[in-house]
Parts: structure tokens; C-alpha cells; sequence
């Protein structure tokens, strides 16, 4: 086998080597793109997955929130409720005021009355006074006339008009006894009625108060319970929630990094054999077109001989031709 023709088959065995290297590493490089593309995709799950569930932590709030505002509303609701009762007991206790005042006013006319009966009695002792005197005067005229003038139908008259005065006087004494009854009933009434008022009043007030108080107390408790409670529990939630969010995170970005810096290292290595396969690559590619300059060379030279042998060998056929025709 001429060495020319051996230099070519170890070139192409050599070619075809690297060729066949070549395209491991581009099947590598490939495969590589293929993880990397992979690996991207679990990034853009990981942070959807991380969206999803910060939208959920979000709603989460929104819902915590919206508890908070039920909450706040049902305060509002009995504190609403709260102002209709004492809305309900200003208007009782403004009717309480005027029938109060209704009574006042009745007292003071009650007193008026007793006033003026108070007068018409006076009036009417001053009156059985006056009569008293009179009918004493009466009776000593009567007697001086009955010694100086005794006559019986004037002692009759006089007896009857002694008797018509006594009844009269009688009348009034009795009339002017119901009269101070009367009064007396009306000053006890009046007595009754205001002590009635006074303690009824302060009853009043005294229950007014207890109640104001009581449901402010009520309402204050109720709202700083309900606000203690669900700040609590919001608070509570929150945290556990952001510590299950922040471990979660943690853990998503741990792998993520652990999985990106594996992939990274295996491209980068990748990266460095793919770098050293081209270099080899080049230089084979170089070695390769020397070789071919040095095979064009040689089948240029080996033409040539080529030529030189044929040309050699018309001669040596010339000079054989030429022998045999001198002999």
C-alpha cells in the first residue's frame, strides 16, 4: 500500500474520530439546553406557585379583613341598638317629665285651692266671730228688753230669730269645719303627691344613670372584647401564616438555587469540555487542511511521477520499437 494512501486512511480515521466526538459533545450540549430548559420551567412553576400563593395569603387578609369589618359592624349594630334604647328611654323620661310637670302643675293648683279655702275660712271665722259677738249683744239686748219690755209675742219673735241665727251660725261652724277638712285633705294630698314627686324623681334619675352607665359600660366591653379578640386572632393567623410563607419560600428558593447552581456547573462544565472539543476541533480542522494541502501536494507529485513514468516508458517502447526495426 503506496504511504500516501495510509496517511489519507489515518486522516480520515482521525477526522471521523473527532467528528464522532464532536457529536457527543453536541448531543451533550444539546442535552444540556434540553435541563436547562427544564430547569427554567421549574423556575416559572416555583414562582407561580409562589404567586398563587401569595394571592392566596392575600385573600386570606382580605377575608381576615372582612371579618374584622362584620365584627365592626355588628359593634356599630349594638351600639346603633344601644342608642335607640336610650333614644327610647329619653323619650320615656321626657313623658315622665311632663306628666311630672302635670302633677306640679295640679300641685300648684291643688295649693291655690287650699289657699283660697284657707281664705274662705278665715273669712268665715271672722264671719261666726262677728256672729258670736253679735248673738252675745243679741241675747243681752233680749234680756234687758225682756225685763224692760216684757211682752210674749216679741219674746216669741226674738226666740225665733235667736233660734234661725243659732242654726245659721251652725251652719257656718259646719261649713266651715268641712271647708278646714277639706283643706287639711288637700294639704295631706299635696304633702303625698310631693313626696310622691321627689322620690319618683330620684328613682327616676337614679335608674336613668344606673342604665346610662350600665350600657356604656356594656358597649365599651363588648367593643374592646370583640377588637382584643379579633386583633388576637388576626395577629395569630398572620404570623403563622407569614412563618409557613417565609419556610415555604425558603425552601422553594433553597432548592431552586441547589437545582440552578447543579445545572449551572454541569453547563459551565459543559461549557469548558464543549470550549476544549472546538479547540480540538480548530486544531484538527488545521492538522486536517494541511494534510489535504500535503495530499494535494503529493497527488500533484505523484501526477507528476505519473506523467515522468509515462512519459518514460513511451520513450523505453520508442526505443524498443526502434531496436527491433534495426535488427
Amino acid at each position: 500500500m503506496p504511504a500516501s494512501r495510509e496517511v489519507r486512511l489515518r486522516e480520515k480515521e482521525t477526522l471521523s474520530n473527532l467528528n464522532d466526538r464532536l457529536a457527543v459533545y453536541i448531543d451533550r450540549v444539546r442535552r444540556l439546553e434540553a435541563e436547562n430548559e427544564k430547569l427554567s420551567l421549574r423556575i416559572t412553576e416555583s414562582e407561580s406557585i409562589e404567586k398563587r400563593k401569595r394571592s392566596e395569603l392575600g385573600k386570606l387578609y382580605e377575608t381576615k379583613l372582612e371579618e374584622l369589618q362584620a365584627a365592626a359592624e355588628e359593634a356599630a349594630n349594638d351600639m346603633t341598638l344601644a342608642e335607640t334604647e336610650s333614644r327610647t328611654a329619653t323619650v320615656e323620661r321626657d313623658n315622665l317629665r311632663a306628666k311630672v310637670e302635670q302633677l306640679v302643675k295640679e300641685l300648684g293648683e291643688s295649693e291655690d285651692v287650699r289657699l283660697r279655702n284657707e281664705t274662705v275660712v278665715e273669712g268665715l271665722r271672722s264671719a261666726m266671730k262677728s256672729l258670736d259677738g253679735e248673738n252675745a249683744q243679741l241675747e243681752r239686748g233680749n234680756m234687758v228688753f225682756f225685763y224692760a219690755f216684757f211682752d210674749e209675742e216679741n219674746l216669741d219673735t226674738l226666740s225665733t230669730q235667736n233660734a234661725d241665727l243659732k242654726c245659721e251660725i251652725e251652719q257656718l261652724r259646719k261649713q266651715a269645719d268641712d271647708v278646714g277638712a277639706e283643706n287639711m285633705v288637700l294639704q295631706n294630698t299635696n304633702g303625698s303627691i310631693r313626696e310622691d314627686y321627689e322620690s319618683f324623681s330620684r328613682s327616676h334619675n337614679e335608674h336613668l344613670a344606673k342604665e346610662r352607665h350600665k350600657r356604656e359600660m356594656e358597649i365599651a366591653t363588648t367593643a374592646r372584647e370583640i377588637e382584643r379578640t379579633y386583633e388576637s386572632r388576626l395577629r395569630e393567623q398572620l404570623q403563622r401564616a407569614r412563618v409557613e410563607f417565609d419556610a415555604r419560600l425558603r425552601k422553594n428558593r433553597e432548592q431552586v438555587e441547589q437545582a440552578h447552581k447543579e445545572e449551572m456547573d454541569k453547563a459551565k462544565e459543559a461549557h469548558c469540555e464543549m470550549n476544549s472539543a472546538n479547540e480540538e476541533c480548530a486544531l484538527l480542522r488545521l492538522r486536517m487542511r494541511k494534510f489535504e494541502q500535503n495530499v494535494i501536494i503529493r497527488e500533484n507529485t505523484a501526477e507528476q511521477l505519473k506523467k515522468k513514468v509515462t512519459n518514460l516508458e513511451k520513450q523505453v517502447s520508442k526505443v524498443g520499437r526502434l531496436r527491433s526495426s534495426g535488427r
